[in-house]
C-alpha cells in the first residue's frame, strides 16, 4: 500500500521535504509476523542509529531486484530463508544526508531460525509493544500502524512460542 493513496502522502509522512540533488538510497525491509508478534533486528553499536530496533532488511545492490535483495539481506543478517510476498508499505523518509525509499514486503520464514548473524540481536515483539522500542525514524510510522491494528489471523505455526510478558523484546536463542 502506498502511504496516502492516490492523493499523495498522509500528513506527517515526511519529516522534511526531499532535497533537490540529495542522494537517494533504496533499501528493503521485511514484515515477518508470527502469532501477533513481529520479527525485529537490532542494529549494531557501530552502525548509524546504534542499538535501535528495525524491520530486517538492507540495501538493494545495483542490478538486483528489491525482492532478491530482501532474500539476500535476511540470509546474511539473520541466517534464515524467507519467502517474499506483496509490498505492504512504501516509506519515503528524508534524512539529513540522503532520501530513503523503502518498500516493506510481507514475508514468511521459509527455512532456518532467525538469529543474530550480522546484527546485535533478533527478537519477536508483540505488536502492541513496537512503539515502546527505539527505532530509526523511517521505521516508526509502520510500527505505530501495526501497534494500533489487530494482528492478522494466522494458522498455528510449527511449535512457535510467545515471547515473555516483559517490557523487553523476547530474545531469540
Amino acid at each position: 500500500m502506498v502511504p496516502g493513496g492516490p492523493k499523495g502522502p498522509r500528513r506527517g509522512q515526511f519529516r522534511r521535504r526531499p532535497s533537490q540533488g540529495a542522494k537517494r538510497l533504496l533499501v528493503v525491509a521485511a514484515l515477518i509476523e508470527r502469532r501477533g508478534q513481529v520479527l525485529l533486528s537490532q542494529r549494531r553499536s557501530d552502525q548509524s542509529f546504534p542499538l535501535t530496533w528495525e524491520f530486517p532488511g538492507g540495501k538493494v545492490e545495483p542490478g538486483e531486484t528489491p525482492a532478491a535483495a530482501l532474500v539476500r539481506e535476511i540470509r546474511e543478517e539473520l541466517g534464515c530463508a524467507v519467502k517474499v510476498a506483496e509490498v505492504v508499505e512504501l516509506v519515503f523518509h528524508a534524512y539529513p544526508d540522503f532520501d530513503l525509499v523503502m518498500p516493506i514486503y510481507r514475508a514468511t520464514l521459509a527455512g532456518g531460525t532467525p538469529q543474530a548473524v550480522t546484527v546485535a540481536e533478533v527478537a519477536w515483539v508483540p505488536r502492541r509493544r513496537l512503539t515502546a522500542l527505539p527505532m530509526p525514524p523511517a521505521d516508526v510510522p509502520l510500527a505505530r500502524k501495526l501497534a494500533r491494528a489487530p494482528a492478522p489471523r494466522q494458522a498455528r505455526g510449527r511449535g512457535a512460542r510467545s515471547s515473555p510478558r516483559s517490557s523487553k523484546p523476547a530474545r531469540q536463542s
